[in-house]
């Protein structure tokens, strides 16, 4: 299944001393889930993005090791090597 990435939106632009959209405002945006670039004579300087909650360290590390433990899957019978597999299946 081939899924393609959504595109990406450019965050809109708000100037950094427009007296025309307060902070509040501002927060407002955020908090519906906008992300604002705020610039500075045309240049981006900041970017106002909404708020995530921190993810918790026990289930990064939960994570982690589940990721290095060793995975479960077929053994190969005592005293073969992957090479005897080969070479079994080149005859």
């Amino acid at each position: 299944m081939n899924r393609k990435r959504p595109a990406r939106r450019k965050a809109p632009s708000v100037q950094s001393f427009d007296d025309r959209t307060p902070l509040g405002d501002l927060l407002d945006r955020c908090q519906l889930g906008m992300s604002l670039v705020i610039t500075r004579h045309g240049l981006p300087v900041a970017r106002l993005i909404p708020y995530s909650r921190p993810r918790d360290p026990a289930d990064l590390a939960l994570a982690v090791r589940k990721l290095r433990s060793p995975r479960k899957g077929p053994k190969l019978p005592r005293g073969m090597t992957i090479k005897d597999l080969i070479e079994e299946g080149r005859s």
